[in-house]
């Protein structure tokens, strides 16, 4: 609400004579719709996310001291690394394995960053912050992804059928030791149903070879049919 309020007030502030003709002619209005009072359940997509990211946070910045400047930069790499997320298939090409990020959304590009360099957990070097801060953010991916990926592959049992993956799904391929902010993407090429016919395993390709993965390995991007 506090939201709402700072924005109206940033809108009425805007010398209109300054923004483009295109832009000028419309008044900006936007429709704001809040959850009910103590109620925090009902934003459960966007809870899981805090949660996930707080619980990183915690973890990593625990038993580390850091200046008011590297706190900020550790909060920047944080905010980057989750904001490079992969979302949905950019498209439908079988043939692109690009997916759409919040960065796409917040700055229009997806603005991929990768660790600078190799830095030990044990970097505590005062003499040399930013190294600290490097290592801290390592530390935050590998924490945060353990956190982040489960929630995409919740498999319900014997309640009811979850989907099959199906030719030409767009998938996060799980791997160990995965550098920072590097989603590997695949799409599904072949699939292998057992005679029960769910499809436990299937054959991934990704921009620079084939794999074959069982689909726990595996985190759907978003549905094809």
């Amino acid at each position: 609400m506090g939201a709402e309020k700072e924005l109206k007030t940033a809108i009425k502030a805007i010398d209109k004579s300054k923004v483009l003709t295109e832009v000028a002619k419309r008044e900006l209005e936007f429709e704001w719709k809040f959850n009910p009072p103590i109620s925090p359940w009902m934003g459960g997509a966007w809870e899981s996310l805090i949660k996930s990211v707080k619980k990183a946070l915690k973890t990593i910045t625990r038993d580390r001291l850091f200046t008011e400047e590297s706190l900020h930069t550790f909060l920047c790499e944080v905010e980057s690394i989750v904001n490079q997320r992969p979302l949905t298939p950019s498209s439908d090409d079988i043939r692109d394995y690009e997916a759409l990020t919040p960065n796409h959304v917040l700055i229009g590009n997806h603005s991929q960053s990768f660790s600078p360099g190799h830095f030990i957990d044990d970097e505590i070097d005062y003499k040399r912050k930013w190294r600290s801060v490097q290592a801290a953010a390592n530390m935050f991916w590998n924490r945060w992804i353990k956190e982040y990926l489960p929630t995409l592959q919740i498999r319900p049992k014997w309640t009811r059928k979850s989907r099959n993956m199906l030719k030409g799904d767009l998938v996060i391929v799980e791997t160990n030791n995965t550098p920072r902010s590097h989603w590997p993407l695949g799409r599904v090429i072949e699939t292998f149903p057992g005679k029960d016919g769910i499809t436990r395993v299937v054959k991934v390709k990704t921009p620079n070879m084939e794999l074959m993965r069982p689909v726990a390995k595996l985190c759907l991007l978003e549905k094809l049919v």
